[in-house]
């Protein structure tokens, strides 16, 4: 549609539509370009276009860049919603790098105008850990004690508890951190705050993108807080962890023990994470197990779509029953292409031929084969020419056999519609034609159960030969009577003549032995 079109607003809203799609598919160095295309064609949705291509200029390493284009949305785009965002970047990547007077700068301004709750109160977290590291503690206590006030009900009440506890422990006066501890009911002094602390070393750490010091530090959380009350944030930010440092392993091991957790918190990641992975890995037992789960606990459209989708598949060769269900509901879905919709209703045809109900499951081939030029297109060509085959029009089977060799390139369905070419030559009586066939399959064919069935036909023509042969060597074989046996008279009787046979003759008639008749009329005359 880029080539082709001239229209700008829809060029750039193909541009932030492609570039969305590659920023999904993580392919980040493409988004890049084309959120750099919807900035400079400069019709609309520029303020989203400049962020996302930020981000994207972020992910591919391209800093530098990446704060030039937060600073432009900061200057640019004031009542933009990404305004606040970018401030929240801008300042999360001076503070990353130690340069706290700018991220004071940049969190103050997020301050100052952002409404969001997460925003503010992690701009006065992120402040109080800048005065913590820089030695200011009580400067420090104040930014922390404000989001313990202010803000309980966000994922940053913890955290701020976590460095109140640092400051105050850094000026000798733990009392006044315990005392404030003590007026917060929901908050245990003992057991709890060291599970609090030992939690949020951790994920302090993973803020900084430490992430082989968080994972040590989560697992550590886990191994001694089995019950804490941060256990499903510790799986999950070590599972994360684990990823970014390549440790698979440990990170399938913490997704399993938050699928298996009584709290919902985190599970729907986790159950996405390892249906992904068994998946993509073709292992659709245990996916169709974990997508089964999240069907339940999917929150967004576009996971339950997933969901459906793929437990189609991964039942299509596990439980056909199964993947009908989920057939018959891609079916239903918005925005379905023409792939997925084949491969619903090559699934429902399947469903249909094995039922035995041949003239529905014809008409739902012939929707398959208009759907796709691909594989599902493939088995459809093939099960019409099949279907034909049963209904003996041997002509139309034939005729569809060559268009499926013709337009596809699916080896399987066509060696097997070659097969069925053979038999149809057969019933043709071209036995020379069928043989030929099955010889050009077994020589060049890789697949062992198209070789099989290819052989014992072939196998079965050849017996086929050499039974004809048989008999016709038998209708063409002669007996040699001597002319001492072959004793006969014969006698005129007007004008005709009659043969008198000897009673040794006789004999060797009525041994039943076959004779070729124009050759005994010959040898009577």
């Amino acid at each position: 549609f880029e080539k082709v079109a001239n229209d700008s607003i829809k060029i750039n809203d193909t541009y932030l539509r492609t570039a969305d799609s590659y920023f999904m598919n993580s392919d980040f160095v493409l988004s890049e370009k084309y959120y750099k295309k919807a900035i400079d064609i400069n019709v609309f949705d520029v303020d989203y276009a400049s962020y996302q291509y930020a981000i994207s200029l972020g992910l591919v390493g391209k800093k530098n860049q990446k704060l030039k284009v937060l600073k432009e949305i900061t200057k640019s785009f004031k009542n933009s919603s990404y305004y606040d965002n970018s401030l929240h970047h801008l300042a999360k990547y001076y503070k990353n790098n130690s340069n706290y007077d700018d991220a004071k700068m940049y969190y103050d301004d997020l301050i100052s105008v952002s409404t969001d709750n997460d925003l503010i109160a992690d701009a006065y977290l992120s402040k109080g850990i800048i005065y913590l590291n820089t030695n200011k503690a009580q400067l420090a206590i104040d930014q922390f004690s404000f989001v313990i006030n202010e803000f309980q009900n966000t994922i940053y009440f913890k955290e701020a508890l976590s460095g109140l506890q640092s400051a105050y422990t850094s000026l000798a006066e733990i009392e006044k951190y315990l005392s404030i501890i003590e007026q917060l009911p929901e908050i245990s002094i003992s057991r709890n705050e060291q599970d609090s602390l030992t939690y949020n070393t951790a994920f302090i750490k993973f803020s900084e993108l430490d992430y082989k010091v968080a994972k040590n530090s989560f697992e550590k959380y886990i191994k001694k807080f089995e019950s804490g009350l941060f256990l499903n944030d510790a799986l999950y930010y070590n599972a994360i962890s684990s990823l970014r440092l390549g440790d698979t392993i440990s990170a399938v091991f913490n997704y399993q023990k938050l699928s298996q957790s009584s709290s919902n918190l985190h599970k729907e990641d986790a159950f996405i994470f390892l249906a992904r992975r068994s998946y993509s890995l073709k292992d659709f037992k245990n996916s169709n197990k974990y997508y089964i789960e999240l069907e339940n606990l999917a929150s967004s459209n576009s996971v339950k779509r997933e969901v459906i989708v793929r437990l189609m598949n991964g039942n299509e060769f596990l439980n056909s029953k199964i993947a009908l269900v989920y057939a018959n509901k891609v079916k239903t879905l918005s925005k379905v292409d023409d792939w997925l919709l084949s491969k619903a209703f090559i699934i429902i045809a399947r469903n249909e031929f094995q039922s035995g109900n041949y003239a529905k499951s014809k008409l739902t081939f012939e929707k398959v084969s208009s759907l796709s030029d691909y594989d599902e297109g493939a088995e459809a060509k093939y099960f019409l020419a099949y279907l034909s085959f049963l209904d003996e029009d041997l002509v139309l089977s034939e005729r569809i056999i060559f268009e499926l060799s013709d337009n596809y390139s699916n080896d399987f369905f066509i060696a097997k519609a070659f097969i069925l070419l053979s038999d149809i030559y057969v019933l043709k009586n071209n036995l020379f034609q069928a043989k030929a066939t099955l010889e050009s399959i077994i020589e060049n064919h890789k697949n062992e159960e198209i070789i099989n069935v290819s052989r014992k036909k072939w196998e079965v023509i050849i017996e086929r030969e050499q039974l004809n042969n048989k008999k016709k060597n038998i209708n063409q074989t002669f007996i040699e009577i001597s002319e001492d046996i072959f004793d006969y008279e014969i006698e005129e009787i007007d004008d005709n003549y009659i043969v008198k046979i000897s009673d040794t003759l006789k004999s060797i008639i009525d041994t039943n032995i076959t004779l070729n008749k124009k050759s005994f009329d010959d040898e009577l005359e």
